[in-house]
């Protein structure tokens, strides 16, 4: 039996989620790796003092080395894993790039390695161009800032000098140019909006001028005092506006002054040391703070005083009552997501000073002994008590430790029964990991308990199973897990049969789709590829090429690619069941042109086109093509098949093709193999839409998704809940609206499928307002 922890449940969840976990190896074998090496040329020759680093893909390994004067580099005893290693390349003075000719990492190359060989790992810098210019302000003066370029073609950033020049070296490809000065951000020429920048093409050797003008500031400023009139010294300020915030401290008169701030409307938070929050004027939720008007080359000015606070003081005891020190003592309001911390000192005692009046719950912690538990004698939030702080008193919480027992836990196999010898299971934030198939978890508070768990080749599971341990006895409980599924196939040239590598296949279910976090799997030379499965069922396999592929992406279909996945092969798996489809044959891309004219007959801002709808948050690129100023897009990475194309813009609904909001309904637009279509769009503004959420929460995300398909066909984000928050939605379709506010909510329902669905028209206004909190 062995035990040990894995320190936190967020780390805990990653790596139950990416981590594979290595077989046991003889004491007495060598380790299995081999080595990455190659040259490095620009122009064909060698270049020397290139800095090289091979990193493991979602993995820890990472080392670096140098090229030498004939260009050459070499990484050995590189681990051979089910990980792939991605090389990265640091050329002085030029962009950073990834082999082979990748400018962004989810683009890299991914390669393997073979116990005993090199891997050969070539590449040659890119070409590149320079953009400069001079960052001056109004008057004509240098101003120092960080200038950052950032495209297509990668991303370069470099500091003014004193007389406000600078030089960016980039690689081929479209930019915007940032200017980032004193906690201010706009963008050439002369605005604060992203979207509204100027784009600026370079060509290899070419340069481009970019100067620009710092934009007009101003700044707020007042005197901060305690609730008895006496200076409020070291309280944090800071400055939220809808186009970025900026903080500062008070000094010892309480004074503070935030300068550079764009113009606009802001609000005032106050953040006392012991981490407590108020809002100008004098309140606790951001939803009722008052908005302050920032004008240019102005000061504003306000004067704050502090709510009265009290305190909240006691002791943690151990089981027998002597006092427990160092343990971690959390005074929460959790609907407000205010934490307030404490340690407990030699003898158990505690004092947490400035908590605003309130009601709050207390939880003690102390990682080495595996507590975690709620005043009173709790174990969850859910059945806390709360304690009720009062302005200028003490409230005192006197807790101590439940009695303990220990809880053994071992698995099995759901399909065949066999014992898993290699699992983690977690009680609360304490993860245990075992390799002899038992784990002996001590210290666990007496009461009922949930326990998550997963192992190489199963998926996580939140709930496992349910334990009540009773004090000074052994609970024994057997998780059964379900084994993961396989799909292998192998991925090939349709015209020539070769086989095709380091193609990344990604699986989805049917009607859902958006890209995932990373890779499924990606083909080695031979064209093979297995994509691990997250839970028995159906699934449609996606292929998505690397940007410099000349290959197209495409839904695997039953007898060949396609670009609509209505015709996408369903794939049924069941448990542990590694299922074997036929070659994915692959196509050269295409591309699609147009103009994106908008409904408004004003130009387009922030125009974009893709397949797929909004990034909610996984971090992946979702290869989305801007719309020029022009109103042009250029889509050239798709297979030759029919496609739905998603069309956004500033002030206008996300509308597929055909003006629908159900992708699988829209619009497809043929792309033909290695040539160009033209699709010329007009947007529809859509139906205005007017949603009011919970004034408890300080901040709101809204997602509205289409019914049929689950996609998102409207976002916006909001730190204003309570009032109606506008957003644009395409008529004639049925939605359902989740709100990340607080709790994560959902209108009329606790999750999507319990959801109501909201009818959207063609024309007028949609209201709906969630309950409150």
């Amino acid at each position: 039996m062995r035990k040990s922890h894995v320190r936190g449940l967020g780390s805990m969840v990653v790596a139950l989620l990416v981590t594979t976990f290595a077989a046991v190896s003889p004491a007495h074998a060598a380790p299995a790796v081999g080595s990455i090496g190659g040259t490095i040329t620009d122009n064909g020759s060698p270049v020397a003092g290139v800095p090289i680093r091979v990193s493991a893909d979602g993995g820890s390994y990472n080392r670096s080395t140098t090229t030498g004067s004939d260009g050459r580099y070499e990484v050995p005893d590189v681990p051979v894993a089910d990980s792939l290693y991605r090389v990265t390349i640091n050329p002085p003075g030029r962009p950073l790039q990834y082999a082979y000719g990748q400018t962004y990492s989810e683009s890299a190359t991914l390669f393997s390695v073979t116990t005993g060989q090199r891997t050969t790992v070539d590449d040659a810098l890119l070409p590149v161009g320079t953009i400069r210019g001079r960052f001056t302000d109004p008057a004509g003066n240098g101003v120092l800032a960080l200038v950052r370029a950032s495209g297509d073609g990668g991303a370069s950033s470099a500091n003014t000098d004193a007389a406000g020049n600078y030089s960016l070296t980039v690689t081929p490809g479209t930019y915007r140019v940032g200017f980032y000065a004193g906690g201010t951000q706009q963008y050439a020429y002369g605005t604060y909006d992203y979207n509204q920048a100027a784009l600026f093409t370079v060509a290899a050797g070419q340069t481009v001028t970019v100067d620009d003008v710092m934009l007009v500031t101003g700044s707020i400023a007042g005197r901060l005092t305690n609730a008895d009139g006496t200076p409020a010294a070291f309280v944090r300020v800071e400055a939220q506006g809808d186009l970025g915030s900026d903080s500062a401290g008070t000094d010892q008169s309480g004074n503070y002054r935030i300068d550079q701030l764009p113009p606009g409307d802001y609000k005032l938070l106050f953040q006392l040391p012991s981490g407590a929050r108020q809002w100008a004027p004098q309140v606790r939720s951001g939803a009722a703070a008052r908005l302050f008007t920032i004008a240019g080359n102005a000061v504003t000015t306000h004067d704050e005083q502090l709510l009265p606070t009290g305190s909240v003081v006691g002791r943690f005891t151990a089981a027998d009552g002597s006092g427990m020190p160092d343990v971690t003592v959390s005074v929460f309001d959790s609907s407000a997501g205010e934490y307030l911390p404490g340690t407990t000192a030699a003898d158990g005692g505690y004092r947490i000073e400035g908590v605003f009046p309130g009601d709050y719950q207390v939880r003690f912690s102390h990682w080495e002994t595996n507590l975690d538990q709620y005043a009173y004698g709790k174990l969850s939030t859910a059945t806390a008590d709360t304690v009720t702080v009062v302005a200028n008193q003490a409230t005192t919480v006197n807790d101590r430790r439940l009695t303990t027992g220990s809880v053994r836990v071992t698995a099995r196999d759901s399909v065949t029964g066999a014992t898993i010898p290699d699992f983690v299971a977690a009680i609360g934030d304490h993860g245990y990991n075992s390799t002899d198939g038992a784990i002996l978890i001590e210290n666990v508070p007496a009461g009922t308990h949930v326990i998550s768990a997963s192992a190489d080749d199963y998926p996580y599971v939140r709930e496992a199973a349910t334990v009540t341990v009773v004090a000074g006895q052994r609970a024994e409980v057997e998780l059964v897990l379900t084994p993961i599924g396989r799909i292998t196939t192998r991925i090939i040239d349709r015209a020539t049969g070769a086989p095709v590598a380091n193609m990344c296949v990604f699986v989805v279910t049917p009607k859902t789709f958006a890209f995932p976090d990373g890779c499924g799997g990606r083909s080695d030379s031979t064209g093979a590829v297995t994509v691990r499965l997250p839970a028995p069922g159906a699934y449609n396999l996606f292929v998505l090429p690397d940007p410099a592929s000349p290959y197209g992406a495409q839904w695997v279909g039953s007898t060949g690619g396609t670009g609509s996945q209505n015709d996408a092969r369903r794939v049924n798996v069941t448990a542990g069941e590694t299922k074997v489809v036929p070659k994915i044959q692959l196509d050269p891309r295409g591309t699609i042109t147009g103009s994106v004219t908008s409904a408004t007959g004003q130009p387009v801002h922030g125009g974009r086109v893709s397949i797929v709808g909004p990034d909610l948050g996984s971090g992946t690129s979702t290869r989305i093509s801007p719309v020029a100023p022009d109103g042009s897009y250029r889509v050239d990475w798709l297979g030759p098949y029919r496609w739905p194309l998603l069309f956004t813009a500033t002030d206008h609904a996300y509308q597929w093709s055909g003006g629908v909001g159900n992708r699988l309904n829209a619009e497809l637009v043929s792309v033909p193999a290695g040539g160009t279509t033209d699709f010329d769009y007009t947007l529809k503004q859509g139906t205005n839409m007017v949603v009011t959420v919970p004034t408890e929460s300080d901040y709101g995300r809204l997602v509205v998704r289409n019914v049929g398909s689950a996609d998102p066909v409207g976002l916006v984000d909001t730190d204003t809940p309570g009032a109606g928050i506008h957003l644009r939605v395409i008529g004639g379709q049925q939605v359902k609206v989740q709100c990340d506010c607080g709790p994560n909510r959902w209108y009329g329902g606790t999750d999507l499928a319990s959801a109501t669905p909201v009818a959207i028209p063609m024309k007028g206004t949609v209201n709906i307002t969630f309950p409150a909190i």
